[in-house]
């Protein structure tokens, strides 16, 4: 009797907790540090929407000079400060940093490393207490590792008990090295700035994954890993869209139950795992009560119909239930009206939308995050 009251209270307790937290996602917006100087990442697919916002309702065209490095990076001068708030407010940045460091070099020059190493220790000391070095091209991703590598040596060298904390992000380009330290990743925008090879901090690479699409997911968990969300808090998936299962994979990797909804068949491999159920179904017959933790959603077609469906569900997610769903759009430039009707279908069914962001893995798409009032 005493082990079935235990049991109770636990899961009482666990029940209050979840319906209690909230994702902290405004931390995405966090005002950061003014500074006049900005590396940014822009897909090339999104540079043309993200500088026609960034325009119209942040800076205005003589405020600002952009200079492009490489295809999808760019070094944004302004004549007033910004901050990472305003910057990340457009959607499309996947990825920034204050610019507080520059050398004009040529990084295939020999001894570049070793002085680029010497230089940025000078610049920011060892007190990082995390490390990103970027490329512009595959070609400069070898020069990146070896810096990388160095850094990391020369911090362990220096002796000093002095709390770490921040990210020193450089990025290589042929024109020279660009850095800067940024407060944290969240305020860098990303998780995993540049996408890290679909990996987060503690995963090792896998060659089995069904699809691309796991990259998006992996993302999004490293995101809450970064903000600290307890794995207990979401346990419990509804996966609409899920075949072949790339999202799938990652999330069982990462400890959830997942309930995978689709008419289609699953990967064998995907199917092997005990914390899957396949309902081999369309959406719009699920009508159980089960209250999930999360609706993860990747679903194909009009957005419109997908919005829909996902809002329709919405009474399937406990209170503060999160919601990942993918917005696919006709074209880029469709982002803030279609982003304005998605959340009218939310907040129709008790849904808000917390943030909404171009991922590292997206493409014609944007993700929005939500969760049930």
């Amino acid at each position: 009797m005493a082990d079935d009251s235990m049991k109770k209270n636990k899961a009482a307790e666990r029940t209050n907790l979840q319906k209690s937290f909230k994702i902290p996602l405004q931390l995405l917006n966090d005002a950061g540090e003014p500074c006049n100087q900005w590396l940014l990442q822009v897909s090339t697919e999104a540079r043309r929407v993200w500088l026609r916002d960034f325009l119209n309702n942040v800076i205005g065209e003589e405020n600002i000079a952009i200079e492009q490095l490489g295809n999808d990076f760019c070094l944004l001068r302004g004549n007033q400060a910004l901050t990472s708030g305003q910057l990340l407010s457009t959607v499309f940045p996947r990825w920034l940093s204050p610019l507080e460091h520059q050398w004009p070099t040529k990084p295939a020059s020999d001894g570049f490393v070793e002085k680029a190493a010497q230089g940025l220790s000078r610049k920011f000391g060892a007190h990082w207490e995390s490390l990103e070095i970027l490329s512009t091209t595959p070609e400069l991703k070898r020069i990146a590792v070896g810096l990388k590598g160095r850094l990391l040596q020369l911090r362990e060298i220096e002796d000093d008990s002095t709390p770490r904390s921040g990210v020193l992000t450089a990025l290589i380009d042929q024109k020279g090295l660009y850095a800067g330290m940024s407060r944290s990743r969240l305020n860098m925008g990303t998780a995993l700035p540049g996408g890290l090879g679909f990996l987060s901090k503690s995963e090792k690479p896998s060659s089995e994954l069904p699809s691309r699409a796991g990259g998006k997911i992996r993302e999004v968990l490293a995101l809450l890993e970064e903000l600290k969300v307890n794995k207990t808090h979401f346990h419990n998936w509804l996966e609409l869209g899920a075949a072949p299962g790339g999202m799938t994979q990652c999330l069982l990797d990462w400890g959830a139950n997942v309930t995978a909804v689709d008419l289609a068949d699953m990967s064998p491999s995907v199917l092997k795992n005990k914390g899957l159920r396949h309902l081999r179904i369309n959406a719009l017959q699920l009508t159980e009560a089960s209250e999930f933790d999360a609706i993860l959603s990747d679903m194909n077609g009009p957005y419109e119909n997908a919005a829909r469906i996902v809002a329709n569900l919405g009474f399937t997610l406990r209170q503060n239930g999160f919601i990942v769903f993918t917005l696919k759009l006709p074209k880029l430039a469709d982002a803030k009206k279609a982003l304005d009707e998605v959340t009218q279908y939310f907040l129709a069914q008790s849904l808000e939308v917390l943030a909404a962001k171009h991922l590292f893995h997206n493409r014609q798409e944007i993700t929005i995050f939500a969760r049930r009032i």
